[in-house]
């Protein structure tokens, strides 16, 4: 079991990798995902991202079992049936 420095040192890790991949490509829009806590952490990343002016789109499941994207916008979220995370923006079609 990973220590708790362990796992926050992991995490800005994971953080400037990130950062460097976007700067690196110059990215204006991204997607990520809304991490749960058993996941690796992505939500310092995307407020990183939104702070730098990123567009950032996120997986939404639709009712037919196929993906879609929502623009997310810090605290745009709510938590779906299954207890994952969500947007609450309107999907991109």
């Amino acid at each position: 079991m990973e220590s708790h420095s362990g796992s926050q040192q992991a995490a800005s890790g994971l953080l400037g990798k990130l950062q460097e991949v976007v700067q690196l490509h110059g990215a204006s829009t991204i997607t990520c995902y809304l991490s749960t806590n058993d996941e690796p952490p992505t939500r310092a990343f995307i407020d990183w991202a939104l702070q730098n002016g990123i567009r950032v789109l996120l997986p939404v499941a639709r009712e037919d079992g196929l993906m879609d994207w929502a623009p997310y916008d810090q605290g745009d979220e709510a938590v779906d049936a299954s207890g994952m995370p969500m947007p609450t923006t309107g999907v991109l079609g």
